[in-house]
C-alpha cells in the first residue's frame, strides 16, 4: 500500500508537471507571437519582383536613353542645317537677285509631319543611295557653295556630321564627301526638300562604317539624315542636307563611368539587403526548426523551442503544429511510462 500510494503521488506530479509545462508553452506562444506576419507565398512574390525590376528598369531606362540620343542628334543637325542654310540665303541673295521659281508649298501639317522627331520604331530607309551623274550646277549655286565652303568644313568638325548643300535641281555644289557635282535629287530626303517640305529619316549604317557593337546597340546601325529646303525671296534655291550616326550608349557608358560605379554599389547594396531579408525570414527559421526537431527526435532535447519569434505566418503555423506534436507524443510517452510502472507494481506485489 505505501508502495501505491507514492506511485500515485508521481503521477499526480507528473499530471500537474505537465499541465504546467503546457500552461507555461502557452504563454511563450503567445508571448513570441508577432502583431505582423507575411505569408510565403507574399515573401517569395516580393523577393521576386524587387530583383526583377532592376534589370528590367535597366534596360527600359536604355532604350529610352537610345531615343533620347537620336533626337538629340536630330536637334543638332537641324540646328546645324539651319544656320547654313541661312548662310546660304544670304551668300545667294547677294549674288544674283533672280532665282528659280520654287514648287508650290506644302501644307503646314505635310511640313510637321515631314519634320517630326525621329524615333527608333520608325521605319528604316534603304542605304543612302549614291550620288549620280545630273545636270551642271547652276552657277550662281556653285559660286555660293565655294564661298561657303570653308564654314561647311567647320560645321562638319564640330558636329561630325557629311553635310551637303545642294542647288534647286539636287546637284550638290559644296559637300563633305567626294560627291561635288553630282545629282543627289533620287534620294527620298532631298525629293522632300524640294518640294518644299522639311525632311528627316533613319538609315542603315554602310558597312565600311559598321562598329562591332552594331548587333547590340540600335544607334550604331542607323544613321540620322535631315534636309532641309533653303529660300531666298519665296523662292526655292537650294537644300541643305546632314547626315550623322547618334551617339550610342556604349559612349554615355564610358563618360558616366563613375556615376554608374556608384549606381553599381547601390544596387550591390540592394540585393545584399533583399539576400539578408530573406535569409533571415526563411532560411534561418527553417534551419532552426530543423535543428530543433532533430535535438527532439535524437533525444537531445526535452522541449521544443525556437526561442525567436517567426515572422512567416506558414514557417510559425509548422512551428506550432511541430510544438503540438512533440508535447502530446511528450504527454503519451509519460502516460506510457505510469502505465508500465502500475503493471509492473502490480505483478511484483503479489509475487513479493
Amino acid at each position: 500500500m505505501p508502495i501505491e500510494a507514492a506511485s500515485g503521488e508521481r503521477s499526480a506530479e507528473d499530471a500537474a508537471e505537465r499541465i504546467g509545462d503546457g500552461a507555461v508553452a502557452e504563454t511563450q506562444a503567445t508571448a513570441r507571437r508577432p502583431r505582423l506576419r507575411l505569408s510565403l507565398r507574399t515573401v517569395i512574390i516580393v523577393v521576386s519582383v524587387s530583383v526583377l525590376l532592376v534589370p528590367l528598369l535597366g534596360v527600359y531606362m536604355l532604350r529610352l536613353h537610345e531615343t533620347t540620343l537620336l533626337r538629340q542628334t536630330q536637334h543638332e543637325l537641324k540646328v546645324a542645317t539651319t544656320l547654313l542654310a541661312g548662310g546660304y540665303a544670304a551668300t545667294y541673295a547677294k549674288t544674283v537677285a533672280d532665282a528659280p521659281s520654287p514648287p508650290a508649298p506644302g501644307s503646314a501639317a505635310s511640313r510637321a509631319a515631314a519634320a517630326r522627331p525621329l524615333d527608333f520604331s520608325d521605319a528604316t530607309r534603304g542605304p543612302w543611295p549614291e550620288a549620280r551623274p545630273g545636270p551642271a550646277a547652276a552657277p550662281v549655286a556653285a559660286q555660293v557653295g565655294a564661298a561657303l565652303a570653308p564654314m561647311l568644313a567647320a560645321a562638319a568638325e564640330t558636329t561630325a556630321a557629311d553635310i551637303r548643300l545642294l542647288d534647286h535641281r539636287g546637284v550638290v555644289v559644296a559637300s563633305t564627301a567626294d560627291d561635288v557635282g553630282l545629282s543627289l535629287a533620287h534620294a527620298e530626303e532631298v525629293r522632300q526638300a524640294l518640294a518644299g517640305f522639311p525632311s528627316a529619316g533613319l538609315r542603315p549604317v554602310s558597312q565600311a562604317g559598321a562598329l562591332p557593337v552594331q548587333p547590340l546597340v540600335r544607334g550604331a546601325a542607323t544613321r540620322a539624315h535631315v534636309a532641309i529646303p533653303v529660300h531666298a525671296a519665296s523662292r526655292l534655291i537650294g537644300v541643305v542636307t546632314a547626315a550623322r550616326t547618334p551617339s550610342t550608349i556604349i559612349d554615355t557608358l564610358v563618360d558616366k563611368r563613375h556615376q554608374l560605379l556608384q549606381g553599381a554599389i547601390l544596387i550591390l547594396g540592394v540585393a545584399l539587403g533583399i539576400a539578408v531579408v530573406t535569409a533571415r525570414t526563411l532560411a534561418l527559421p527553417i534551419q532552426r526548426l530543423r535543428r530543433n526537431t532533430r535535438e527532439v527526435a535524437q533525444g537531445q532535447s526535452a522541449r521544443f523551442d525556437l526561442g525567436r519569434r517567426l515572422r512567416v505566418r506558414e514557417l510559425a503555423d509548422l512551428a506550432d503544429s511541430i510544438e503540438t506534436m512533440v508535447v502530446n507524443l511528450q504527454r503519451r510517452t509519460h502516460d506510457m511510462r505510469d502505465f508500465v510502472r502500475h503493471v509492473n507494481h502490480a505483478f511484483k506485489t503479489p509475487l513479493a
